[in-house]
């Protein structure tokens, strides 16, 4: 059957996660639905991608094999275990994969040329090729993963659309998917039991320095083991619905003795030199890990031992050896200085013999030298946290595996060994979790590592209770009440300081993150730049609360298409495969946005400041490292063991506004035409920073490492209220056409200033008149010097409720005729020092733009300064009620919920 429908042509693949919801309850209420969309479209909606990372493992295709598991685990429908899935076939996405692929091109092609001609082509044309791509795709996934697999395409429906871009008639190709759980399970174990399949490297840091003879085994194996830890409990899930195959049998051996290789104690949280990550991958069952036998890998055709996998004793003795001898060497300098004292003392006499010794120990300390020979025998290099979270998480887990595993056979010390390495890691977590929910995360933010440790800690949260004997002791429910309480803490973070979905906020590491959202990122050959990244692009430096939160809440409203990314659903199979979700009141935060301001403080500085339609997000500044060399006198942080672009950074303080409607859901009138349907109508998608009026600061960059290019956006401080101010002010071209200044010309310069009208601004019409707002902006020339140079920007904005002035005219009337003489002094002082303005919602303001802080507000001193004493959490949403402890109160709805982490050993989590 051929339809005939009229539809835009889309740029790139985009990812229908249903309509997008109104407030908290809806979003929770629709959560289920978005978790299984995701999953259906990365277990079966991207299998050109599956097949091309399975021939080649050059990628290895972990979130497709954990959303093709999450369906065999009856997380889409245990009662229905396909995948199934419709969408457009692209023949670019199986160039030079599918056999036959170049006639295939040209046979659709050919249709599409002759569809525009004036004699239509013969109509059984469409059909005669739908037929044959749904021969080929059958063909090519029976001879890749067997007979299991040979009708994973049970029909493929053309329809003839009009296309705007290129203009024209084209066929297009609806395939659907239909991926039996048999398949799905062949698939899977395709992968798995491929001998290149293997560990690679040990757990840790990649680039620590270490190894001062030989080169240091290659990295990250963690991150692998904590993708394949979720595969193996889903696959468990599995196996309890349905009885295992052999030859998934054979998988799940291979995954449980060559492939999850970290369990016993805890990891190491600070690396002797001699060392190079963690090397601490284990082989075999529990009594071969316990008794460190020696295991035979058929994959890589070798015996391999559990200590120390992957290093070198050779080179181990070497390293020992060299810092033996840097021992006997800081003794002998410590004689030959005492030697040179005497001597001085005898030419030059004992007080100026004195002031010389001074002067060169204090010259050594500056330079670090002695510290860091201190730190090379007794100190080293601190392990990152994400790792530590990774390594621990994976460790904690495949022991309660290995408990199970050995009370199986009544091996009662196995069991009492690997409980007793349970109880390490375990206070070990909740120490850690009670500092992350006091201070933050150490890595606050982090891109991408933000992702690592918060998909390592849902990984304790899901699995904790599903594993050991007994399978959810005391300790565990505790621990997993405590993860609930830091993805609490996490996702209102997110919830507040965002706008629809969008987040611009200040991290620690990687800081070259702002090159790439700014100039874009350095190719490796430095000869050009990739293009400047959207805050949607979610993949690679990511802030994964992003993608996190785009599947909590359901909002895509700048997602490619009005939805989400490709690439987002690696990034959200996490939270769609999770049985931890926020509360209702934290996704009403995002979704709804109501006044409110809030003040975090951590190792960063963050603010923000909310009407109904707006956020305003002030940017911090840097803030030093998260990890560092650790010496006898301390934590050091010499450039020769830690990377620029391992500082926390700021970003630009920005002004975000909503946009874009709600289009009602098609599925109701059975409408949905289009495929994937229409959900949103978007003047402009906004999702980069220059798409926001904006103050980036003092702007400082750190020397580069090889393409990273590491940047910071400094001293932006300056939100109160719905007021902001700064230096390097930006505005976007197409905002300044919103703009509209004073009617009189006569008006002096520095008394001039413009008002946007968001209800005569198509780029911020969200549909709702309601919550419309003016924002004056005030700009002015920086005179150069002090972080604002010639030809940049300074000023301010502030955004004004529209029932505060019947008009634009008005409002500006008022403005210039409370700020006369402030505008005045503001142009005697080249904007330099405390200024003031009388605003229209915050009382009088007394400011300074290049510090950039408010100092006093209504009358009111405000903490201020290069490092202001902000308070830990305060403000309408979260509010620190003592150590580790936290009121989270949605002022809309009035819910509350509460964290009290006080006592590590048995955290609290009171919801409404």
């Amino acid at each position: 059957m051929l339809f005939l429908v009229c539809m835009p042509l889309a740029q790139a693949r985009s990812r229908d996660l249903g309509p997008v919801p109104v407030d908290g309850p809806a979003a929770q209420a629709t959560l289920p639905d978005r978790q299984k969309r995701v999953i259906r479209e990365l277990a079966c909606g991207v299998e050109w991608t599956f097949i091309r990372q399975k021939l080649t493992l050059s990628e290895r295709p972990h979130e497709i094999m954990i959303a093709k598991a999450a369906v065999i685990a009856g997380l889409i429908d245990p009662h229905h275990r396909h995948c199934e899935t419709t969408q457009v076939f692209e023949v670019r996405e199986w160039e030079n994969l599918l056999p036959e692929w170049p006639s295939l091109q040209a046979a659709i092609d050919a249709l599409d040329q002759d569809l525009n001609k004036l004699l239509p082509p013969d109509p059984a044309r469409p059909g005669q090729v739908a037929d044959t791509l749904k021969r080929l795709l059958n063909g090519f996934a029976t001879q890749v993963f067997g007979g299991a697999c040979d009708e994973v395409v049970p029909q493929v429906e053309p329809r003839i659309v009009t296309r705007a871009d290129p203009a024209g008639k084209a066929v297009e190709y609806r395939v659907s998917y239909s991926i039996s759980p048999a398949c799905l399970e062949r698939q899977i174990n395709s992968v798995i039991l491929d001998r290149r399949f293997v560990r690679e490297g040990n757990p840790g840091s990649s680039g620590l320095p270490c190894h001062l003879f030989g080169s240091p085994p290659k990295a990250d194996w963690d991150m692998a083991v904590t993708l394949l830890t979720r595969l193996t409990f889903l696959l468990r899930k599995a196996a309890a619905l349905h009885p295992l195959t052999p030859e998934s049998a054979d998988a799940m051996d291979k995954l449980q003795k060559r492939l999850l290789t970290l369990s016993g104690g805890k990891a190491q949280e600070v690396h002797p030199l001699w060392h190079c990550g963690n090397p601490d991958n284990q082989y075999g069952s529990a009594r071969d890990r316990l008794d460190d036998n020696r295991f035979y890998d058929p994959d890589l055709g070798r015996d391999v031992d559990g200590d120390a996998e992957g290093s070198d004793t050779g080179d181990d003795f070497l390293d020992f050896l060299a810092l033996l001898l840097l021992f006997l060497a800081l003794i002998l300098a410590g004689i030959a200085l005492a030697l040179l004292a005497a001597l001085l003392a005898a030419i030059v006499g004992p007080i100026l013999a004195a002031i010389i010794i001074t002067v060169l120990t204090a010259l050594a300390v500056a330079a670090e030298v002695p510290q860091i020979a201190l730190g090379a025998l007794f100190g080293g290099v601190e392990e990152t946290e994400n790792h530590l979270f990774m390594q621990n998480s994976s460790k904690y887990l495949k022991n309660e595996m290995l408990i199970e595993e050995s009370a199986a056979i009544g091996d009662t010390d196995a069991v009492g060994d690997y409980q007793a390495y349970n109880r390490e890691i375990h206070a070990w977590f909740m120490e850690r979790l009670q500092r992350v929910a006091d201070e933050d995360f150490a890595e606050f933010n982090a891109k991408p590592y933000g992702r690592l440790s918060f998909t390592a800690l849902l990984n304790v949260h899901d699995f904790a209770c599903q594993a050991g004997v007994p399978p959810c002791a005391g300790n565990d429910a505790h621990l997993v009440t405590g993860v609930a309480a830091v993805g609490d803490l996490t996702s209102a973070k997110m919830a507040l300081g965002s706008n629809q979905g969008r987040r611009i906020v200040p991290f620690r590491r990687l800081a070259h993150a702002n090159t790439d959202y700014t100039l874009g990122k350095l190719e490796k050959d430095h000869s050009k730049r990739a293009a400047v990244a959207s805050l949607f692009d979610l993949a690679g430096i990511a802030d994964h609360q992003i993608a996190a939160m785009q599947l909590w809440a359901g909002q895509t409203f700048h997602g490619p298409d009005g939805r989400a990314s490709e690439p987002g659903l690696a990034e959200m199979i996490w939270e769609a495969t999770s049985n931890y979700t926020p509360h209702r009141l934290v996704l009403d935060l995002a979704l709804v946005k109501t006044p409110w301001t809030q003040t975090l403080h951590h190792a960063g500085w963050e603010r923000y400041s909310s009407g109904r339609s707006w956020l305003l997000t002030a940017g911090g500044t840097e803030s030093g490292y998260a990890q560092g060399f650790r010496t006898p006198t301390g934590t050091i942080y010499p450039s020769a063991f830690i990377k620029w672009s391992d500082r926390g950074a700021g970003v630009p303080t920005t002004l975000m506004v909503s946009s874009g409607k709600r289009l009602p859901a098609c599925e109701a009138a059975g409408s949905c035409v289009g495929l994937p349907p229409a959900r949103l109508e978007q003047p402009r998608r906004q999702a980069q920073f220059a798409d926001f009026i904006r103050f980036e600061g003092k702007i400082v960059t750190w020397a580069r490492d090889e393409e990273d290019e590491p940047m910071s956006f400094n001293d932006n401080f300056c939100v109160h209220g719905s007021f902001a101010c700064g230096i390097n002010m930006k505005i976007p071209d197409f905002l300044r056409a919103c703009m509209a200044g004073s009617e009189s010309a006569a008006l002096p310069v520095g008394r001039q200033f413009s008002i946007i009208d968001s209800a005569n601004c198509t780029w911020w019409d969200n549909g709702d008149a309601t919550d419309d707002v003016f924002v004056v902006v005030y700009e002015q020339a920086c005179k150069g010097g002090n972080g604002c140079g010639t030809g940049a920007k300074w000023g301010f904005i502030e955004v004004v409720p529209r029932e505060q002035a019947p008009t634009r005219k008005d409002l500006h009337d008022q403005v210039l005729a409370a700020n006369t003489a402030n505008f005045d002094e503001m142009t005697s002082k080249s904007g330099q020092g405390t200024l003031t303005y009388a605003s229209r919602s915050n009382g009088v303001i007394k400011f300074d733009a290049h510090g950039s802080w408010v100092s006093k507000a209504g009358g009111v001193a405000q903490a201020h300064g290069a490092v202001p004493a902000w308070p830990r959490a305060q403000g309408e949403v979260i509010n620190r009620t003592g150590p580790a402890s936290y009121r989270i109160r949605n002022p809309r709805t009035g819910e509350t919920m509460h964290i009290d982490f006080s006592d590590k050993e048995n955290p609290k989590r009171v919801l409404p």
